[in-house]
């Protein structure tokens, strides 16, 4: 085979910008693109995509509609919901195009589908509570879960400011310290079990399957269980 057909053969590459990891914060980005591929690992997603951090979400936004007049359809867009989107129910269809256009006026990028763009909805702290378990090992013996609302799918209906208040008030913290969003936003999510995310918040399952997840049978929070078939 030619080099000219071996390139042509070759899978075109996956590519996913998030937003945070820092603006040229090599540690930052070090620690998003750890705790992605660590959460692509416990979702049993063998193709991972390239993790790509661009800080804020409009460098996300801009690197994104580039790369995507480029490489089309294996190129996605994860980026804080920021205002809460809607709560899905299994089985109900996302618009997520729709959401960021009312908030931030990003257009939809020509030829670009709906299953391209991802929503941490409403923010990466959303996924944090809903993993108890990942916050306890993470934070050690500082968290007070009684301070924590319910780590059901209500989660994806509050404020971004009640979810952070609510993280804040939980972690005890020496003298005026406060939360360390950059890394804590990427330092415990390499806690947090996909399963969990999969079973509790749409939109997470939703990207997880988008990455490549097997699909769940029970428990999704995104898809409508499979049907019964007799035997």
């Amino acid at each position: 085979m030619s080099k000219q057909q071996q390139a042509a053969a070759k899978k075109p590459e996956r590519i996913l910008y998030v937003e945070g990891g820092g603006d040229h914060n090599t540690i930052l980005m070090n620690d998003c693109r750890r705790a992605f591929n660590k959460l692509f690992q416990d979702a049993g997603i063998s193709q991972k995509p390239t993790v790509r951090p661009k800080g804020g979400r409009e460098q996300a936004f801009k690197a994104f509609r580039k790369e995507h007049a480029i490489g089309a359809n294996h190129t996605w867009l994860l980026v804080d919901a920021e205002e809460s989107a809607p709560a899905l129910k299994p089985g109900e269809a996302a618009d997520p195009w729709a959401h960021v256009k009312t908030r931030d006026q990003w257009d939809r990028p020509s030829g670009a589908a709906d299953e391209q763009l991802h929503l941490m909805n409403v923010t990466m702290e959303t996924w944090l509570l809903c993993d108890r378990e990942a916050l306890l090992k993470h934070f050690k013996g500082r968290l007070k879960i009684a301070k924590l609302p319910p780590d059901d799918p209500s989660l994806e209906a509050k404020p971004k400011e009640t979810i952070n208040k609510a993280l804040d008030a939980a972690i005890t913290r020496q003298s005026k310290e406060k939360n360390n969003k950059g890394q804590d936003s990427f330092n415990a999510p390499q806690h947090v079990k996909a399963l969990k995310l999969r079973r509790t918040l749409f939109w997470a399952d939703r990207f997880l399957l988008e990455m490549g997840a097997p699909i769940i049978k029970e428990g999704s929070a995104s898809r409508k269980p499979e049907p019964v078939t007799s035997p």
